[in-house]
């Protein structure tokens, strides 16, 4: 949405049709995924897949980790899932803080294993700094799609297609996202809330007519011939031959 808002600003309106297409992910793997845990459960876990990189907010996370242990003990265990260029500075600070037990840096994980993880999980949480420039953030719709709220912020575009099931931070705000944090793990109302909204979320992630393909057949329809997808060598086939390789089933990279 964002995108097409800009090209309306620039174009003040005057510009060919716009198509929106959604990242598009295979069902059956969510559907192994148990709904989340009810909320008196206690610990309550909150999930981060990703690269760990400074700039995708995860010492924001131990920051925020280190207060709410130091606030309210016990309440909140963190599982942390992904490598990248700061992994190891991150182990250390938490080392240094005493949070090994929970705050657990699980580094690369496989598909199967993060069934676990979002099992385990009430919430994820997607704290993308304003350095570092977002693109839809597949592991926030891959939250929404296991049923679990999200915590994020402006700076990631799927917020604003995901926001019915999302507590929204301030962008590179630790106050903000420490605040939304603590009212999830806290607003048993809330939470259920942001439950109920992840189901109605998820069609367009899982219709292949908001796909890639499709999205770029329709646009590409008033200068193509009819029959241009019946040729191997047509820009369509090309098209669909390379969009097939994006269905993933929670494929997002956290290495």
């Amino acid at each position: 949405p964002e995108c097409e808002r800009q090209v309306d600003q620039l174009t003040k309106g005057h510009h060919p049709p716009i198509f929106q297409a959604r990242a598009q992910f295979e069902p059956e793997y969510f559907a192994q995924i148990p709904q989340p845990p009810p909320h008196d459960q206690r610990p309550f876990q909150i999930m981060f897949i990703g690269r760990v990189n400074r700039s995708k907010g995860v010492f924001d996370i131990l920051e925020i980790a280190r207060r709410i242990e130091e606030s309210h003990p016990g309440l909140i265990r963190w599982e942390i899932c992904g490598r990248g260029p700061h992994f190891d500075e991150l182990k250390s600070r938490c080392r240094e803080l005493g949070l090994e037990r929970t705050f657990q840096l699980r580094g690369w994980t496989s598909l199967e294993d993060l069934v676990g993880v979002y099992a385990r999980c009430h919430a994820a949480i997607v704290p993308t700094r304003s350095d570092f420039i977002e693109g839809l953030a597949m592991t926030a719709v891959e939250a929404i799609l296991a049923g679990r709220p999200l915590i994020t912020n402006p700076v990631v575009p799927a917020l604003e297609v995901l926001r019915p099931a999302c507590v929204a931070a301030r962008t590179d705000d630790v106050d903000s996202h420490h605040e939304a944090v603590l009212k999830l793990a806290t607003d048993a109302e809330l939470y259920a809330r942001l439950c109920r909204a992840c189901p109605d979320l998820r069609a367009p992630f899982y219709d292949r007519h908001y796909g890639l393909t499709a999205v770029l057949k329709r646009a590409l329809a008033p200068v193509l011939p009819a029959d241009a997808d019946q040729h191997d060598t047509s820009p369509v086939n090309r098209i669909q031959e390379a969009a097939a390789t994006n269905i993933a089933p929670g494929q997002s990279d956290h290495s």
